[in-house]
């Protein structure tokens, strides 16, 4: 069985925008004003349900109430398509950053799969994921570092419902190519970042500019569509000069 379906669960948000200097005065006035910087969530449903990341907004609130709230959104997204937490078979986390972690605890019956040397993080153990490894039809791991050391992205190849043209009484089936989709994570923050080809290099385990275009590089190459780590999905126009 091919990827079925292909859902953006929740739509990132970012703080610090590709276009911006990086003054965290201007983040912390994104925060009062409504901008949790919590990932993209996507759902993918093939022989297996798939949700990579988990979307968790305002981090560096350490309340409790923010942690229902974010439990609560999920799970409210997820019951948009009729489905709980429990219905879930693996969560695929890009890296094991909060904003793309916290909230893993509600997937309970699945198995969660990540990139990387170490098979336990924290409190909870973990699947590791090769490069170039299926985890299942039409859904493939690749690796890219730079943002961490072991951050991966998704390449999800889906087929596109055949169409017919009908010619008096006979019928001619168009087959159509596959879209390849990458899930990049924060490999490819937001748009902007991707047009400008910056990079999120805040954080302190951030690994290295020069790898984090060498995974820029290896996710343009191949996507048709690009799913960013804080946004929504676009179309990879630059895909189409590199073979010009």
């Amino acid at each position: 069985m091919a990827v079925q379906s292909l859902k953006i669960l929740k739509e990132g948000n970012v703080t610090i925008e590709g276009f911006e200097s990086g003054d965290f005065r201007s983040s912390t006035l994104k925060h009062e004003s409504g901008t949790g910087g919590g990932s993209t969530v996507t759902y993918i449903e093939s022989d297996i349900r798939i949700v990579v990341d988990t979307g968790f907004d305002y981090l560096y609130t350490d309340k409790e109430t923010n942690y229902r709230e974010n439990k609560r959104t999920l799970t409210h997204s997820l019951h948009l398509l009729g489905l709980s937490p429990k219905d879930i078979d693996l969560l695929f986390i890009t890296h094991p950053h909060g904003d793309h972690i916290n909230n893993h605890e509600l997937f309970s019956s699945a198995e969660i799969v990540m990139g990387g040397q170490k098979n336990e993080i924290g409190s909870f153990e973990f699947t590791r994921a090769k490069h170039g490894q299926t985890i299942t039809k039409g859904v493939q791991v690749i690796s890219t570092p730079g943002h961490t050391r072991d951050h991966s992205s998704l390449i999800v190849e889906l087929v596109p419902a055949d169409s017919f043209v009908r010619n008096k009484s006979r019928e001619f089936q168009l087959f159509h190519d596959c879209i390849k989709v990458v899930i990049a994570g924060d490999a490819i923050v937001t748009p902007v970042y991707y047009y400008l080809e910056k990079f999120w290099e805040f954080n302190p385990d951030f690994l290295s500019h020069s790898l984090s275009m060498d995974s820029y590089m290896r996710i343009i190459k191949v996507a048709d569509y690009i799913i960013p780590g804080h946004g929504n999905i676009f179309e990879n126009v630059k895909k189409a000069f590199l073979s010009v």
